[in-house]
Order: structure tokens, then sequence, then C-alpha cells
């Protein structure tokens, strides 16, 4: 196969293909079938068959989806459609003929107008004819195109085929779609109406697209031209109008591969390519050819945007001419072009021709706009007349008319005359004339012209050609910068020699060419050689009464609002005048500037700031997405008009959730505020799905910063400092806070040696008070993992380090090490404390909702998974920690923060079978977390497996420890919670009241009990107050009544029991504990009370929360344990949700027989002191009566209900007011910390009387402290930081393992996230939190009894993000802002600054940044309660000011500093206030003297012209101020003018400083002057004024100069005319 490229005449690549002819495959059917009979045509289709209905019903193709189900109207899809039905009325046809030799013939083609694909053409045969050629019989297939117009009807929601019209046939041999020509561009028009458009050429849809036209092969027996049969292919526009026939390349065809080939078939047609299959009728072979067939003029852009141009001025009139003329004109043009690019041909080029597509662009239009009446003949006949009218030729004219003649000139002829060079204008060999001449007869447009003078319509049609090309030139005048003076100075030329040939009757649009060319007028051969018209020929070729002029328009535009329209200059009115008629569709760029400048300028009512932000969506509207668009396009003065626009906005744009005016991301780009971008970006993304945006700050993420590389504790808390450094910037609370919670360094030791202990017992002393130390050291990792929560960034190469737990002091003064003494300690002393440390590590990791989730993967887990050890001999002195202990709770913290999902099921079974407690027990939570409230049946399988109660009677027993059997029945509270799931509902209902049956389940009963509970309250989370479906029968409220109180019996028991049969063996008794049918309240009232209070949590009810009502007489209060009573408060006030913060609130809580109790003991001490004698001797002297009146309580029982009541209402607040840092609340807390720290610690006997015992006391202490640790969750709060710190000072053996677990974890929780995170209050926040906090604490390491340790970590759940950081948008660093929070219905606002951490329940509903370094922004903060996570403020700083980090008291500011112009401040300047490159290179290369002189213009050497160099430092000054770079080019072309006044003036440099001087008046004009208008000054006035009034004087110079020379001034110049306002002369 061979490939080659060649050129047709008209617009046509080939790429020659030669294939042997072959069998066709069939094709599939893709067609429906048809049952009915078949005839052999289209002649009985009625022309206006209606398609909605089979275009419905109808299925086109039993593969694909039905047609209606696409939104929009597909070409492809509309041509199967309409084929689908012509199919259905074709009831002769054959169905297999049809589907195998039409279906690829079926397509659509654009209409006449352009207005869609709306043309279906079906390509069918009419018979078989046999030709003898040669001798041979070729068998040709004529066929025929039947064309149809498709009727649409528009519904709301659809598009719809009404109805198809029979338009024409076109016989033929062969038809495909070709695109090849431009749709003609459709009006601008400010209505839209009558189809035109309202956008830019940037948001229609029909720029750039192309046309489908029609290329068939006809004979000359079919087109009706007689002679021979060869073929010829033609291009039709909707099958009636013909454009133009190709003819394939004489070089191709006259070779010896191509010689006695002729054109058959066209096929596979794609774009502006199609196959051409050629057959030689000697031997019948086959060739195909690959040709490209356009009619676009791709080398001379001003060329095809005037066609452009011409057609959108003339297809959209409607008239039936007006459609063809142009089609024609681009034919000829093409035409033209090709024959004198064409290599046989290359002495066809006029010298001196820049553009030679422009070139035959001018000879058609010429041609055309100055055919007049008289030339109504033939202009073929016209050349064959002689000069003295005779018909007959003179021999010598037969000569120069013969085609010798024409061979001879362009061949050995060019030797005699010679070759002139390509830029040598002088006539000679190349005569303009002989040229036209020769090309005339091709003009089919002249042909259609002189047809439709016969008619009289000609003259609208120039004068449709004439202004779309005026305003073309209009138009280009706007864009000079890019497309350079050639296309205004070629469009303007042959303008201004049509308007010369039509004077005086144009004199107006002569002079309006003449004042804007001047001197660079364009003098084409053709236009020397047009010869003159007669006066009667000459008529008026514009619609125009004057010509419009879009400079003067826009300088009217300035006087609009401060001169009378009837006073407004000329050419204006013409402009107001398209605006609403239609203005031409290839000049985007003046309706661009038309619709912003009368937005802008036009008079209304409207304030100019909507204005402005008006012009501002027009600009978007437009194609516009940065202002440099307009520095590279417009004009110097209309880019300033509208950048200061864009400055307007950008100092005063609308806020993010104004309801009054709406902007876009793009709106707020556009205007140089990204910031508002980027949080319009967030505030969208947060609306449709919760997640970070597409302008995503990729240094935002509050889930944590880079860990610190040198880390050697491993812990993340030396990283935590600068992690947290700009939270809590004025002390060093968050490393004291880390400092405490650190469990990797050895701890200090300093114990005193008194004289008399040897020194075996002064060892003894220090391993004692280590053992102590060491005992506060390991509950210090469930604080560690509050106070880094999520503060670690990493890579998915990176491992997560688990830290020591060491387990040795530092003993001054050497600072040696001293290892802790293990004997002492029992076998579990590192267990609990090493999953502890597990969970704390892996808690620093991310949410897997951010970008956690695609680092943390099921290999990374893996990688991070220890070697196996054995867990024996851990009795040692060594430090290492047992890995599969801490890796437990690795796990656990995996799923807390979502990853433990990524482990499949395999990896779990490996895991459980390792047989590590903690490692099950995290695997447990950590999927059930992972999983919450999802009911996933894989994890409810492993959970439910290793509870006894949930395994058939038939299963065979595991041993398993009671923690697995705790942690399975927790994970099934997670795994179905809010679900009301009826099967776990009831198992764990009667597992709350179940009986032990064997000894090994008789270990931490309560612990389990209170599990079950927690699960069950839980799983029917807030459904009390609605009774859910299928639980009724159950009654859950009065057993929970029963299991509280301990009356009656359990008539409600539905679970059959253990043993039906009453045999229960003997191993299946428990020997410990013997439980006849009471029930023990002490170990199922904690849990029952707690699922009570869950389920109905903030309902309300009063019914339900009169079960757990305090007792109100001491012989009730006997029968409650007094830690109930705090639980029963707890659960109380979750079910009424009734909690004040106050102090008041708790001592309401107190019974009233327990207060009188309290004031009753109090005044008996009271009494005592006065009397000087203790309480005992007072009972001894007193009597009876003394006797009798203690006689009627018990006074450490009305103790410990005191201390316990109290501190069941200080948890209440703490879980109403979790994380929302609420003053009062933390106030009457912080309160009652102080009363019980002084009954621990005060010795009165006052107080003495009300303390209870000192576990009681603790207790409650610890129930407090975590209290107000909740309520202040991540505020870090001073105060109560200080008072936590002395709490946990004690270290003796009085203070147990859980108590310094507690004091720990109220310090992690003050500084939760490290001061980014804070709690929330929803019920499953809230639920979290009670099983995180249950106030019962260990006593030792491995303490289980009353509460899973494993659950303490749950607060992770009910923990969120809220830290409000402000980000730099341009340099992405987090800054320091004031802000301003304002309060509803009140005018208070609180000022603060950020980063600032939005409490739980805020009421805000605005936030203000207040400061002048940075741009204003307000946002509604009204969702800020609701919302989960909190998004960054990004803000943009203010030009000449640094951040509140870098100059705290703004002392650094370039408004404080000394007004220096030198370069080297200059330089200096910019290095540290702008991040601006352009700026930079400005500086670098013209604001200081350079030894390089070839880097400046020889007029601007800094060493001879110093004003320069001072210039440039002085606009670089002011661009760094103003942050205006953009205005350095209009500087330097200010700067120019002012250098080059002295020559001749540019008109296009004189509009520019006439429009600008006009905007500055307008600026100053306006009584009273506009504010907003003049507060942006891109450029001063006072230079404008100064280049203004250097013009002046320049001016009246020359023309006194012309006086004192004796010369008369009689013209002026182009330029003084533009400047003086001189009108223009109007044709009389």
């Amino acid at each position: 196969m061979v490939e080659t490229q060649q050129h047709y005449h008209v617009g046509t690549t080939v790429e020659e293909e030669v294939v042997e002819e072959e069998e066709e495959e069939e094709e599939e059917e893709v067609l429906p079938k048809m049952g009915a009979p078949v005839i052999s045509s289209f002649s009985d289709i009625h022309p206006d068959f209606t398609l909605t209905k089979v275009f419905v019903e109808e299925d086109v193709n039993d593969d694909d989806d039905d047609l209606m189900d696409d939104e929009e109207l597909d070409s492809d899809d509309l041509a199967a459609a309409a084929a689908a039905a012509a199919t259905t009325t074709m009831k002769s046809l054959g169905e297999t003929t049809f589907r195998q030799q039409y279906q690829r013939n079926i397509f659509l083609a654009t209409d006449t107008v352009g207005n869609g694909d709306l043309i279906l053409c079906i390509f069918m045969p009419n018979g078989e004819k046999n030709v003898v050629n040669g001798g041979n019989v070729v068998t040709v297939e004529p066929a025929l195109l039947r064309c149809y117009s498709l009727n649409l009807s528009s519904s709301s929601d659809e598009i719809l085929v009404d109805s198809v019209s029979h338009v024409m046939d076109v016989a033929c041999s062969a038809a495909q779609p070709v695109q090849s020509i431009p749709i003609p561009l459709k009006p601008f028009s400010r209505n839209g109406d009558r189809g035109n458009r309202t956008t830019s050429r940037f948001q229609s849809m029909d720029v750039n697209t192309l046309a489908r036209d029609v290329l068939v092969i006809q004979n000359n027996d079919e087109n009706g031209d007689g002679g021979d049969e060869s073929s010829r292919l033609r291009l039709f526009r909707a099958g009636s109008i013909h454009i133009v026939d190709f003819t394939l390349p004489k070089s191709m065809m006259q070779s010896q591969t191509f010689e006695g080939y002729d054109c058959v078939g066209l096929e596979n047609s794609v774009g502006n390519r199609v196959d051409i299959k050629l057959v030689k009728a000697e031997s019948a072979e086959t060739k195909i050819v690959r040709s490209e067939i356009t009619l676009v003029v791709h080398a001379s852009p001003v060329t095809e945007t005037a066609l452009c141009a011409i057609e959108s001025a003339l297809v959209t009139d409607g008239e039936e001419e007006s459609v063809i003329l142009p089609l024609l004109i681009r034919a000829d043009c093409i035409r033209l072009l090709q024959q004198m690019w064409s290599s046989d041909n290359d002495g066809d080029v006029p010298s001196g021709v820049e553009d030679i597509a422009w070139y035959t662009l001018s000879v058609v239009l010429l041609k055309l706009l100055l055919l007049g009446k008289k030339n109504d003949g033939s202009h073929n006949q016209a050349t064959m007349q002689t000069s003295d009218g005779s018909d007959e030729l003179s021999p010598w004219e037969e000569l120069l008319q013969s085609d010798f003649h024409v061979a001879f000139s362009e061949g050995e002829g060019r030797l005699l005359f010679g070759d002139s060079g390509p830029y040598d204008i002088s006539p000679r060999h190349h005569d303009a004339s002989s040229i036209l001449e020769r090309y005339v007869d091709k003009l089919s447009s002249l042909d259609f012209a002189i047809e439709i003078i016969k008619e009289g319509g000609l003259l609208n049609v120039k004068k449709h050609i004439f202004d779309s090309l005026h305003l073309l030139h209009e138009d280009s005048r706007l864009v000079g910068k890019s497309r350079g003076n050639s296309w205004t100075r070629r469009l303007g030329s042959l303008l201004l020699h049509v308007s010369e040939q039509m004077s005086p009757l144009m004199i107006d649009f002569e002079d309006h060419y003449q004042r804007y060319l001047g001197s660079t007028r364009c003098f084409s051969t053709v236009c020397i050689m047009t010869p003159e018209i007669s006066s009667d020929e000459r008529c008026r070729l514009s619609s125009f009464g004057v010509p419009p002029c879009i400079m003067t328009w826009v300088d009217s535009m300035m006087q609009y609002d401060t001169v009378p329209v009837e006073e407004i200059d000329f050419g204006t009115a013409e402009y107001f005048k398209l605006v609403e008629s239609g203005l031409n569709g290839a000049c985007s760029t003046s309706w661009m500037i038309i619709r912003l400048l009368s937005k802008l300028f036009s008079k209304s009512d409207v304030c100019q700031r909507v204005r402005d932000r008006g012009a501002v969506m027009l600009m978007l509207d437009e194609g516009v997405y940065h202002p440099i668009q307009f520095q590279e396009e417009l004009p110097m003065s209309i880019s300033l008009i509208l950048m200061e626009t864009i400055r307007r906005c950008r100092v005063d744009p609308p806020q993010i959730d104004s309801s009054d005016y709406y902007w876009s991301c793009a709106a707020y780009d556009l205007v140089g505020r990204n910031d508002l971008a980027e949080l319009l970006a967030q505030s969208l993304s947060d609306d449709k799905r919760g997640s970070e945006s597409l302008y995503a700050y990729e240094g935002s993420d509050s889930q944590g910063g880079e860990a610190a590389p040198h880390d050697p504790d491993k812990d993340g808390l030396a990283a935590l400092e600068d992690f947290s450094s700009m939270i809590f910037p004025d002390d060093n609370r968050i490393k004291e806070a880390a400092r405490l919670l650190r469990s990797s360094r050895p701890i200090f030791l300093r114990v005193p040696r008194p004289v008399e202990l040897t020194d075996h017992e002064y060892e003894r002393s220090k391993q004692d008070k280590l053992l102590l130390l060491c005992r506060r050291s390991i509950a210090t990792p469930l604080g560690r993992g509050m106070l880094t929560l999520g503060t670690h960034r990493m890579l998915s190469s990176d491992q997560l380090l688990i830290p020591d737990i060491v387990l040795a002091g530092r003993v001054p003064p050497a600072n040696g090490n001293l290892a802790l003494d293990m004997s002492s300690c029992p076998p579990n002393f590192r267990i609990w404390p090493e999953f502890h440390n597990g969970v704390a590590a892996g808690l620093r990791l991310p949410e897997a909702s951010s970008d956690g989730g695609k680092i943390i993967t099921r290999t990374w887990i893996k990688f991070n998974k220890p070697a196996s050890q054995s867990t024996s001999g851990s009795n040692n002195n060594t430090n290492q920690n047992p890995p599969s202990y801490a890796h437990g709770g690795f796990l656990m913290a995996l799923g807390l923060r979502g990853h433990l999902a990524a482990l499949n099921t395999s990896d779990l079974t490996d895991y459980l079978s390792q047989g590590t407690i903690t490692t099950t027990v995290g695997v447990f939570l950590g999927m059930a977390a992972n999983k919450r409230g999802s009911c996933d049946p894989g994890v409810s399988k492993m959970l439910c497996l290793h509870v006894p109660s949930l395994l058939p009677p038939s299963f065979i027993p595991m041993d398993l420890a009671s923690t697995v059997q705790a942690a399975a029945v927790a994970g099934i509270g997670l795994l179905y919670q809010k679900s009301s799931h009826r099967l776990m509902t009831e198992f764990l209902l009667n597992e709350i009241g179940r009986q032990p049956t064997k000894d090994q389940n008789t270990n931490d009963r309560e612990s389990f009990a209170l599990v079950c509970g927690l699960s069950l309250g839980l799983i029917n989370l807030q459904k009390g107050k609605s009774t859910v479906s299928g639980l009724e029968d159950l009654k859950i409220e009065e057993r929970l009544h029963r299991y509280i109180s301990g009356v009656g019996t359990d008539k409600f028991q539905t679970a059959p029991p253990l043993f039906p049969n009453g045999n229960q063996t003997e191993g299946d008794r428990n020997a410990r504990i013997l439980e006849s049918d009471m029930l023990n309240r002490d170990i199922t009232a904690p849990g029952s009370i707690l699922a009570l209070g869950l389920m109905y949590i903030k309902s309300g009810n009063v019914s339900v929360a009169s079960i757990l009502k305090l007792p109100d007489t001491h012989f009730l209060l006997d029968y409650i344990r007094p830690d109930f009573l705090a639980l029963r408060v707890l659960a109380k006030s979750l079910i009424l949700w009734n909690v004040e913060p106050t102090a008041e609130w708790i001592d309401s809580q107190v019974p009233t027989v327990v207060k009188n109790s309290v004031e009753f003991m109090r005044k008996a001490a009271e009494k005592a002191v006065s009397l000087g004698i203790g309480m005992d001797e007072d009972t001894d002297r007193n009597g009876d009566e003394s006797k009798k009146d203690v006689a009627d309580f018990d006074p450490q029982a009305v103790r410990q209900a005191n201390t316990f009541i109290i501190a069941g209402a200080c948890f209440s607040i703490g879980i109403r007011y979790a994380g929302s840092a609420n003053r009062e609340a933390a106030a009457a807390i912080f309160q009652r910390v102080l009363w019980l720290l002084e009954l621990r610690d005060n010795k009165e006997v006052t107080r003495q009387v009300q303390r209870p015992d000192l576990t009681t006391l603790t207790t409650c202490l610890c129930t407090c402290a975590i209290s107000l640790a909740l309520v202040l969750a991540g505020t870090g709060d001073l105060d109560s930081f200080r008072l936590f710190r002395a709490l946990r000072w004690s270290c003796d053996d009085s203070v147990s393992y859980g108590t310094h677990m507690i004091y720990g974890a109220a310090i992690g929780l003050l500084f939760l996230g490290g001061g980014k995170r804070t709690l929330g209050s929803n019920p499953e926040d809230v639920a979290m939190l009670i099983a995180a906090f249950f106030p019962h604490y260990p006593i030792l390491s491995s303490d289980n009894q009353y509460h899973l340790q494993a659950l303490r970590h749950m607060y992770v759940l009910a923990a969120h993000d809220r830290i409000l950081e402000s980000v730099d948008v341009d340099s992405r660093e987090k800054v320091c802002i004031p802000i301003e929070l304002a309060f509803p219905d009140t005018p208070e606002c609180m000022q603060s600054s950020t980063p600032f951490l939005v409490a739980n329940n805020s009421n805000f509903v605005e936030l203000r940044t207040k400061t002048d370094r940075y741009y204003p922004i307000v946002l509604k903060t009204s969702d800020w309660s609701s919302r989960g996570i909190m998004s960054n403020i990004f803000v943009k700083r203010k030009p000449g000011h640094l951040g509140y980090l870098q100059d705290p008291n703004a002392l650094r500011a370039l408004s404080i500093q000394a007004g220096s112009t030198n370069s080297e401040s200059v330089l200096k300047s910019i290095k540290m206030m702008s991040d601006d490159s352009v700026l930079a290179s400005f500086a670098k290369y013209f604001c200081k003297a350079n030894k390089n002189k070839g880097s400046y213009p020889p007029e601007l050497l800094p060493e001879a012209n110093s004003d320069f160099l001072r210039y440039c430092n002085l606009i670089a000054n002011d661009c760094m101020q103003e942050e205006k770079s953009e205005m350095l080019p209009l500087y330097l072309t200010l700067y120019r003018l002012m250098k080059s006044m002295s020559g001749p003036q540019s008109v296009s440099n004189v509009w520019d400083l006439r429009i600008l001087r006009s905007y500055m008046r307008r600026k100053g004009a306006l009584l009273p002057p506009d504010e907003i208008l003049a507060s942006v000054n891109l450029i001063s006035q006072e230079l404008i004024t100064l280049v203004c009034e250097h013009i002046d004087d320049t001016l009246e110079s020359a023309a006194g100069m012309d006086e004192s020379k004796g010369e008369e001034p009689t013209v002026l110049a182009p330029a003084e005319k533009v400047w003086y306002e001189v009108p223009l002369r109007l044709p009389s």
C-alpha cells in the first residue's frame, strides 16, 4: 500500500491508497425486521409524514438503548430514527437489500442557513444500465439522493421530530457528507431572538463548527451538461444549493498510475475527509483515494474572518440570494487562490502581494461591489467583444485569448520579459488587468450577482457586504495588539478604495478610513487597475447613516451620564441600533466591549458597585478568565477601564453567602480574590458531599502536621510543639502537657537519704519510690493518645513506631538510670498499659476520611505487624515492649480511625489465632468501630462466635476470657448501633441478668453486665421515645426497672432457660457463687441504668425518668449503693436533657433528706467546735437527745450519697456541655472540684463531718475533674491545666492506677488533638463518652472487674476536628489574623484570632476578619454548630504588609517606611513584600544601571537617560504598594508616548489618550463625584494629565511651526483630527 499526498484544484488534499477490490462482508442487522411487502422506490412517501410516533415506539437497534433516552438530539441517532421511520413506510422495498446496501448512505446535512443538521439525506438506487467503453462493458449504478427537511418541535424537556418535508432529489452516482465550510456565525443581539447570540465567541456553539454539506458524484448526463459521461465531484448545501465542483489534480490523473480511472463512488466520510473510489474502465481495476476537502482559508486569518463576516451578514438575512452568494464568494476565493498557488501557474502572482489569499478575495469583492447596472450582461460575452463594439474579434485579440498565448506566457514568455522579485510592485510582466481578465470567467459569484441585478436586489446585498467588512475593520481596531496593523490596513485600504469609487456619496466613509490609515494605506494592484465608475453608477454601499466608529462609541460612553444623548458624537447611535437589531457574528470583540461598557456607563439608577459586579459576570460570559487577556488584546485605554473595574471588585466583592448577588469561583478568581474562590469551593463541596473541594489546600489538612524527623522518643510529642505553636503562642503549656504525659523517658527520681538508713535500705526505698512513679507513668498512654490524636503525617513507605514505656528512673546528680525491679510486680503488670500505649501510637494517624485512607492500606498494616515473639519471660528488667500487647492496641486504634477494614478475613483469622487477649480485644473493638452501625454480617459472625450464650447447645464450649467476651458484646453494640435488632436486643436483655454457671464465668461479672447494658443502649439508641415495631413484647422498660430496683420476679423472661430439664451437671454448676432467683443489683443495676438513659436520651419522658428517681428517705437510701446514685443522676439528665450549667442545678439534684442530714452534721460540728470539745465527747455529754438525733441516719451513708450525687451532677454537666467551652458550666464544676479538694485536705472539724471515705472522695474527685475536661476539651484552659497538674502531683500508696489514668486523661482532653479537636454532643457522641469515662476506675493496671479498660478509648468516636485556621491563599501558609464573631439578636461581638477552636453548639452567626493587612471576609456561621469538620479560612494579604508572625507590630509595613526610590531600596522591598516574579524581573533589569547595555533600548539607556531609571523605580514602587504589576506595560507605553511625540503620531495612540482623557474627566465630572468609581486609580491621574498636556503642546507647536514657515495649515493630520474631535465630512 502506497500513500502520497497531492492537492486538488479546489481546496482538496488527496491521500492515495491503492486497494485491491475485495468482496464486502455482510453487515450486522441494525434495523428492525419488517413483515410488509416491499416496493422499489420512495415515490409513495408523503411529504409531511409525521415521525413523532415512530420515533418514540420504533426500536432502531435491538442492541442499543432507545433513542428517546438521550437528553440531547444527537445527529447520528436522529438519522437512524428517521431512517427507521422511512423503513416502516416503504412497504415493498426488499428488507435485506435495504439493510445491506443503503444503511451506510443515510445521513444528516446542514440546512441552508446553518441552523443545524436538519436535512435528512437518503441515498438509493434507481436501476442499472450498461455502458460500453473501449470494448468493455462496465456496469454503473446511477443513484438518487432524496433530501427531506426535518421540522422540530421542542417541549420543555426534550426535542422531537415533528414532521418531515421533501426538499428535492439529486441524481448522482454516490453521496457522502463532508465538513468543509464553517457554519455562518449568528449575529449578536441583546434580546437573543431570531436565533441570535447573546454570548461571545468562546461560549457559542456555532464557532469553529463546520457545516455538513453533501458531496456527490455526477456524470455529465446527470447534471445536464451533456458531453461525455466522465464523473464530476460536486458540493451541495442542503442538497439544493450547488456550491462548487471539484476536480482531481491534473498531476495525479495524468500520471500512469491513474490514467484511465474515473470516480465512481464515495465512502467512509469523517469530517472533511472522504474515500473516493476510482475504477478503470478497461480492466475494472479499483483504487481508493483518501481525500481532504476544505474551503477554509487557513493561510490567511484576515481572509477567513472576512469571509465569515460576509456569511454572517448575508446567510442570516433569510433571502435565497443572500444564502447562495457568500458560498460562491468563498468558492471563488479558494479557486483563485489555488490557481495562483499551483506549480504550473506560479507566474500569476503579482509582485508586491504579501497575502495572496487576501488578494484573491479583493479581486472577487471589487468585481462584486463595483458591478453596476450596465454590466448586467454576461461578463464572458463582454470579454469577447472588441473595442469598437462588434462581435467579431481581430486576429490579434484571438491570439491573445488563445490557449497558446496562455501557455507561452506561463512558460517561455517569462524568460522574454524577465521575472520580478516578490517585493517589486512595478507591473511589468505581472500586469494586473491581464490577470483579472484571465480569472474573470471563473467567478461564479459574479455570474450569480448579474442574475441578481436583473431582479434588482444586488444593492441590498452590496450594502450587507460593505457593512460587514466595515464592522470587521472596527473590530480589528480593538484587537490590534494580537492581530497587528495588517488587518486594519488591508480592510481599511479596500474599503477606502470602494468609498473613493463611490464618492461623494460615501465621503464620510472615505474620511473615516483616511483618518485611521493615514500614510499606511496599502495600494494593491487590484485597486490600481480598477476602472473609474461613472457618476450615474455610483451609489451609497452602506445602510448606516454615518460610519460606525467603535473608538468614538467608547469615547462617547465615557460622557453618557454627563452629556445629553443628542450631543453625543457621531457614530455612536449606529452601534446602539446594532445592539438591538444584531451585530455581525464575526465582531466578537466589539460585542464584548459594547456589553461591558454599556453595563458600566449606561444611564441607570443602579449604583456603581452593582454595575461593576454585573460587568465582571459579563466578562466571564464573554470567556475572560484573567485580566491579562484585556492587556494582551485590547487598546491601552479600554484595558485600563476594565482592569480598574476588576480592581474595584477586588476591594469590595460580594461575599460568598451574599443573598443579593451570587458569584462563582471563576468570578472571584478573575478579580484576584482567590481566597473567596477557595472558600466558596469549600462551602459548595461541604453542601454536596462534605469532602474537600477542587481548590483543596494541600497543606491545610488539620488531621496532622509533619512529624519531626529527629524524634528519639517515637511518641510524637516532640513534633507537637510545632504542630500547636500557633494555637498557644504565648506560653509553654503544650510543652508542659507533653512533659506530663511522656512515658518514654526515664523518670526523675530524687529520694532523700536519712542518716540512719543503710545502703540496702536506701536502695529499697528508691525502688519503692520508683514503683510509685512508674505506676503513674504507665497510666499516661491514655492521656497521650488524646494529646496526639490525629497529629501525625506520614508517607505510605513510613513505619509507625510504637514508643517504649520506660520503667526506669534518672537519679541525680549523675543522672544515672535506675531500672525498676520487676520481681515485686505482678505478672500482668504491663499487659494493659502496653495495650494503651499501642492505642496511643495508632491514634496519631489521620482519619480514613482524609488522605490517610490512601496511605494506610492492607499492605501497610501488615508491614507494621511485629515479629511473633513469646509472651513468656516478661518478668525481667528489660525495657523492650511485648509486641503482641502493644500491637493489639495498635489494631484497635486503626479501627477507631477507620483503617482496619482494609484487612480481609484471612488477616483477621491470623490475628485471632495468636491467642493474645489484647490482640483479640483490639480486633473486636476495632472492626466494630470501623463498621459502626452497618450490621456487617462478617464482623457479626466473628463477634458472636466469641459469646457463649449465642452459640448453639451442640457447639463445643470454648474457654474464653471474660475480657474477650466483654469486648465481643461491646463490639455487637457498636456494630448494631441504632438498628433495634431484635435478636441482639433480646440477647443483651437476658445477659444483663444472667446468673453465673461455670467458675470461669464469675470473673469480671460486673464489667460484662455493664457492657451488655451499654450495648443494649447503643442498639436502641434514642429509640425509646418512639415504639420500635417488633420489640413491644420484650417489655424492655419493665425488665430494666427490675434490674435497677430488684423488685419483683422476671415474669417477662422470654428466652428459654439454659437447662430446660433442670439436669445440671457437676461441671455446669458454679462452685464459687450461689445465687437464688433474686437479682444481684450490684451487677445488673449499672448497665440497666445506662441502657435506659441511652434509649430515652433527649426524649424528655418524665415517666421513664421517674424510675431513676433518687430516694427521699434514709430507709430507701440504705437500699441503694452510693455510686449508683451518681449513675441515676446521669441517666435522668440524659432522658430529660434539662441540665443547666450552674451550681444551683448541681445542688438541686441532692435530695432534701441528704441536704438536711449534711446540714445537721455541719451544725453539730460547729456546735462542738464552739464548745471546744470533739464530736465524740459532745455525744456523750448531751445524752439521749443527741443520740436520738444522730441515730436517725447513717452519717457515712449520707456523706457518700451527697458526694456521689454531686459528682454525678458534675458528670451530667460535662456530658451535656461536652466540647462547648461553656464558661458557666466550667465554673460550676471547677467550684465543686475545689470543694472536694478542701474536703480531702482540710482538717477542720466542719469539713471532716462532711468528708466521706478516701476511696469515695478520690473517685468523685476524678469524676469531677474529667467532667471539667469534657467541657473544656481542646481549649487548653490554663486555670484548669494548673488544677489538673496539682491533682496529678500526689504519688503515694493511696493513689491507684486508675486515679493516675483519669488525671492524665483530663490533661489529654484539655489539649485534645493538640488543641485542634473537641467533643460532640450528639446521641452517638454521648454514648461513646459515657462508655469511655464511666465513673468507676481501675485499682490495678490489670483491673477489668467493673469496666473494660479498652473502652476508655471510645472517646475517639466522639472527637471532631473543629479548628478554624486561616491560610494565606498565595503562599499556602497558615497565618494568624484577628477575627470578630457576632452573636444572634445582640450587638455584642467576641474578639479573637485564628487559629480558633469552634466550640460545640456554638451560636455564632457571622465571622468577620478585623485587620487592615488582609482583604476583608465575612462568613455566615449559623451552621457551624452542626458541621463536623471546620473548613479553612483562605485570606489574601494586601500589598505593602507582612503577616502577623513576621511583623507583629506592623513596624515593617511600607506605609510607615520612608519613601525612598533608589534602586537598592526598591529591590529590597520587592524581595521582602512581594512574590510577584514579573515585578522582581522588572526591578532587576529596569530599576538599576546594568553594565549590559544591550538589555535596554538604545534611546533608554540608564547612563544616557537617568529620568527613565528614576521613572522605573517610581512605577516599580507604586506597583508593589498597590499590587498591580500588570500595569507595568501601560506605564512604559505612556512613557514611550511622551518621548516619541516629537514625530508623527500614531492614530491608535491618540485614540488611547483621548479615551483616557474622557475617562478621567468622567471620574471627576459627576456631581457628587462617584466615590466608588474614583476609589481606584491604577494609573495616576496626574500622569495621564501630563501626557495629555504634552500632546496638546506638541500638536500646537507643530501648527505654529507651519504658520512660521508661511504654510497654510488647511489639512490637518489624522492624529490632530482625532485629538481635537473634528467631525467627519458628511455627504451632500
